[in-house]
């Protein structure tokens, strides 16, 4: 039987996802990334019938104490745009930019996007394999994960067979506000071309497997192509167990498995059922709107050293050395021998079922001796000491931020601090790029593919000098993405987060460093003076607020100002002949000290008078 040409091109994708499939599970058993996934569930030891061993869960302390620090519970980001063509209006781009910032930050705190939730879900996958996030648009229930799917006449009739995508009444669009959509992708589903590059944009094609009841595939209203040619196996019987990562499998009841792939080549996204083996959807796009985030690479292929590979070893020595203090500590009990004949039954019997401090009567000094247990030697706890070490240096972490005291000096603790901030910094910018790459897609999917007009939150800047509190206000304008963010150099915009959406881990630390820059300026007020010269300082202490910066050097300037007024006047007034606190404080200058002041000053620096 001759295959059509969607049969053919999908038969010839589903090839190359099996192939590629061998290398992704060649590197999951080489990082044993599903058993880091059980050590994160407290599965980390092998089972064990009627007994369950001693385990200190370090994993998942420690991806408590780093998830706030890496978090963006709240994103701010902040949109700029570069000059490209001699047409750049610097005051247009300025206008366009302001509206854009506020449309992205309004459709990424919209409770229907999950944009926090679905990163952090993907932040937490990078540490066992790697973290995916696809930003889409799509107006159809069919792929929208914010949709409401469509009754099925197969839940509520009888005698309906399944899989037909019959529906109960109407399905209609998606109203404007859930068009854009973040998802998380679970890694273990998500695979490369073969012998792929570190950079994800640099492949032959990515994609990832997915299940979607048979019905929603085949209802007329499902916007799917051929998918008369998709012969689906009666399913849905009650009970039906159902394991989305059954290796293999193509349909589980009556869920089916599809594949979307991104083909770089051709810059086509197709999606392939594995029943029928055809195309059912295809579409152009102009960038991959997959996000990859990876801690570090290999130095062949695109798939990374997961960050909490080299965790395990030390774990496990942890888990044994406690559960050997637990065996030996469950083995040892008190006993007691007794020589033959020294102890009468009624006072031994006493000794058995008294209370503590009861006095038995022997006949030989001897006659009740304690059995000595062996002795439990150190060996276990020292290995406790020394796995637990083992685990804060691979894992990047201090025992103050486990909320333990640490036993080395104060001056150790601080460098061991400072370079645990460096690595926690390091990732914390890892992070960064990553939701500024996701937040950049998310506005140009919305410029480029919105339709209709759109609220967005407008947030007025501070900055203004004089400007009060309560002149700080939010308002909201019904904008035309099309016409009002503009279309020429859109795609040459810049997406950061402001510092002022960290986590709160980072805006304690903030906090210290702003502490420490305004100690700075209040000791050298000369740094403001200078643009380059204030940045510098505020960039080696770590301070990076341009906004705070800026305000600064305004506020050091109209000081300045105020001194050359002032000295202005006081000169005024000395060619008009009049005294001046200047001249006043210059007499007092130069007036001789006093024999009491003398004698009060060698008082005050220990030298004993004459």
């Amino acid at each position: 039987m001759k295959l059509s040409d969607a049969q053919f091109q999908g038969k010839r994708w589903l090839d190359r996802i099996s192939h590629s499939t061998k290398q992704f599970d060649d590197w999951k058993h080489r990082f044993r990334c599903e058993k880091l996934d059980d050590y994160y569930e407290g599965k980390q030891w092998v089972e064990s019938s009627g007994y369950e061993p001693y385990v200190t869960n370090l994993f998942y302390s420690t991806i408590q104490i780093k998830k706030p620090a890496l978090l963006f519970k709240r994103p701010a980001f902040k949109v700029s745009s570069k000059p490209h063509l001699e047409t750049y209006d610097p005051e247009l781009a300025w206008k366009l930019n302001s509206l854009r910032q506020d449309m992205l930050n309004t459709l990424v705190s919209q409770n229907a996007m999950k944009f926090a939730e679905n990163c952090e879900m993907a932040m937490i996958d990078s540490f066992f394999y790697f973290g995916i996030v696809e930003v889409g648009y799509c107006a159809d229930w069919t792929q929208n994960p914010n949709a409401e799917h469509p009754e099925l006449k197969e839940d509520y009739e009888e005698n309906i067979i399944i899989g037909k995508g019959e529906t109960i009444g109407d399905t209609y669009p998606l109203p404007e506000n859930e068009r854009i959509y973040i998802r998380r992708i679970p890694a273990h589903q998500f695979r490369v071309s073969y012998g792929s590059n570190w950079d994800l944009s640099q492949c032959e094609w990515c994609g990832y497997y997915d299940w979607v009841r048979a019905s929603d595939l085949t209802s007329k209203d499902s916007g799917f192509k051929h998918t008369d040619e998709i012969s689906v196996a009666p399913g849905n019987e009650e009970g039906k167990t159902y394991d989305p990562d059954e290796k293999d499998a193509t349909q589980q009841g009556d869920m089916i498995k599809v594949w979307k792939v991104w083909d770089l080549r051709q810059k086509k996204q197709n999606i392939i059922s594995t029943i029928g083996n055809v195309i059912i959807y295809q579409q152009d796009y102009k960038r991959l709107p997959l996000f990859g985030l990876k801690f570090s690479h290999r130095r062949k292929g695109w798939y990374p050293i997961p960050l909490s590979f080299n965790w395990k070893s030390p774990q496990d020595e942890y888990n044994e050395a406690r559960e050997q203090l637990r065996t030996m500590r469950r083995r040892t009990k008190r006993l007691w021998q007794a020589m033959e004949g020294a102890i009468d039954p009624e006072e031994k019997n006493k000794a058995i079922s008294g209370p503590d401090g009861t006095i038995i009567t022997v006949k030989r000094p001897d006659g009740l001796q304690p059995v000595q247990n062996p002795s439990i030697d150190n060996v276990s706890e020292k290995s406790l000491i020394i796995s637990k070490d083992e685990f804060n240096i691979v894992s990047g972490t201090s025992s103050e931020a486990r909320g333990e005291s640490d036993r080395t000096t104060a001056t150790q603790a601080n460098i061991t601090n400072a370079k645990s901030d460096i690595r926690e910094g390091n990732e914390r910018e890892v992070v960064a790029e990553w939701l500024c790459s996701i937040g950049r897609e998310v506005l140009l999917q919305s410029r480029e593919r919105l339709t209709s007009k759109i609220w967005i939150e407008l947030n007025t800047r501070i900055g203004a000098f004089g400007q009060d509190y309560e002149d700080i206000k939010a308002q909201w304008k019904l904008i035309d993405p099309i016409k009002d963010l503009g279309d020429e150099g859109f795609d040459d915009i810049s997406v950061e987060i402001e510092v002022e959406s960290l986590s709160p881990v980072v805006n304690e630390k903030s906090k210290v460093t702003f502490m420490e820059f305004l100690a700075v300026l209040n000791k050298y007020p000369q740094l403001g003076m200078n643009p380059i010269l204030i940045r510098e300082a505020a960039y080696r202490i770590g301070y990076r607020n341009e906004p705070v910066i800026k305000a600064f050097q305004e506020m050091a300037q109209l000081q300045m100002i105020g001194m050359i007024e002032s000295a202005k006047a006081n000169l005024g007034q000395l060619a008009a002949g009049q005294n001046t606190n200047l001249d006043q404080k210059t007499v007092e200058q130069m007036q001789p000290p006093t024999e009491a002041q003398l004698e009060n000053q060698l008082a005050n620096q220990g030298v004993p008078g004459g």
